[in-house]
């Protein structure tokens, strides 16, 4: 995953309102993607940015993770529901799989996976328990001048907590 690579990889625009979404089916580990979004212009997404565009993500990246911005994920772990902001609300017995995640903490860096079916009730994957250098099969960020859910550094001090 060398000079080659990077320059040999195109992304994909996806238009959800005024945020575009750019995916390219190149895999890497984490500081490979972080490198890549970063030559191209782009960065992560933050986890409530991913969640709150998750129609886009099953008709999109079904069946694949990709690694998020940097965060934590404490004292969160089983099945919850999103809004449609994408914060992390208790599960609701009216909400469904499209709606619903199951949060893996750890303190390796964030990845969500997009089951292509939900699996127990449940689409989507948020977790940091892979290793940085664990390859994702996509590479997805929005543009680095989109402003991040949460404020200006809440991918660096996002944390899921009870």
């Amino acid at each position: 995953m060398g000079t080659k690579a990077k320059e040999a990889t195109e992304f994909k625009e996806i238009k959800h309102g005024k945020l575009s979404l750019f995916v390219s089916n190149s895999k890497g580990t984490y500081d490979f993607s972080k490198q890549l979004l970063s030559d191209n212009g782009l960065r992560p997404l933050t986890y409530k940015e991913a969640l709150s565009i998750s129609s886009e993500l099953i008709r999109e990246l079904s069946g694949k993770w990709f690694w998020l911005a940097e965060g934590e994920i404490k004292n969160r772990d089983g099945a919850y529901s999103f809004n449609e902001k994408g914060e992390i609300v208790e599960l609701s017995k009216n909400k469904g799989p499209d709606t619903t995640v199951d949060i893996w903490p750890g303190k390796s860096p964030l990845l969500i996976y997009v089951r292509s079916e939900p699996y127990d009730e449940i689409r989507f994957l948020l977790g940091a328990y892979l290793k940085p250098n664990a390859v994702a099969p996509a590479i997805v960020g929005i543009k680095n001048s989109s402003k991040r859910e949460g404020g200006a550094n809440a991918s660096e001090k996002s944390v899921l907590r009870d």
